[in-house]
């Protein structure tokens, strides 16, 4: 069975192939006697939607050979984002110029591509019942990845997408931002999760943040553990 680290990896080889594809309509774009924008805007849709049906395939195939022999449940793959919805984020990335948009452009790429896994897991393990699911953060994650991840450690598992959403007093939304790499992780009946041993430093940094917000207020402590990661680096 492929792993949660493993999963991540295949997206991440996977946006590498979206934006190589994205990278050569913009240059293409640029050389081209075309409305630079309006091809912009018409071919990221089209390439974000094929690589999201190819990730939200692939989460279908991890969310089925998670289950026990002899399951009933059949796995759906989420849809892609409305062609608007792609459209809207692109025109986002262009009111930069340049790199600049160019960077922020694969950034919503990435996130496209990621989060059509995530939907998929996330909507199936609501649609089953007794699933539950946790957040897998990559070892390098930011501050506000650590916090959600480190939920698993107590073993208080997300039971819908809707509780998901919300962690602590003055509530932190568990979304997930451009160049994440967080994966939720379905358990399914008769299955556990472990988290990886770096979660247990996070949820040291945690205890040291929330001392120094001097407050159980999540966006006060998240606000310390960013502090905390400045002063390391």
């Amino acid at each position: 069975m492929v792993t949660p680290s493993e999963r991540q990896e295949l997206l991440a080889e996977l946006n590498t192939l979206a934006v190589r594809d994205l990278v050569g309509v913009w240059r293409r774009a640029l050389i081209a006697d075309v409305d630079f924008a309006k091809f912009i805007l018409d071919a990221f849709p089209q390439i974000a939607t094929s690589y999201a049906n190819v990730s939200a395939d692939l989460a279908v195939e991890w969310y089925q050979e998670s289950g026990r022999d002899g399951s009933a449940y059949r796995a759906k793959a989420a849809p892609p984002p409305p062609t608007v919805q792609l459209q809207e984020s692109a025109a986002w990335a262009l009111g930069s110029q340049g790199d600049a948009a160019l960077a922020r452009l694969t950034g919503t790429m990435q996130r496209a591509v990621f989060s059509a896994a995530r939907d998929t897991i996330a909507d199936n393990a609501t649609a089953e019942p007794g699933v539950r699911w946790a957040r897998h953060a990559s070892a390098n994650a930011c501050a506000f990845c650590r916090m959600m991840a480190i939920r698993s450690l107590d073993g208080t598992f997300y039971g819908s997408e809707a509780h998901a959403q919300r962690r602590g007093k003055n509530q932190v939304e568990d979304k997930y931002h451009d160049h994440c790499h967080c994966m939720p992780v379905e358990i399914r009946r008769g299955a556990t999760y472990r988290p990886p041993a770096y979660v247990e430093d996070w949820n040291e940094q945690y205890k040291t943040a929330r001392k120094d917000a001097e407050s159980g207020d999540s966006l006060k402590i998240l606000a310390a553990w960013r502090q905390l990661d400045d002063h390391v680096h």
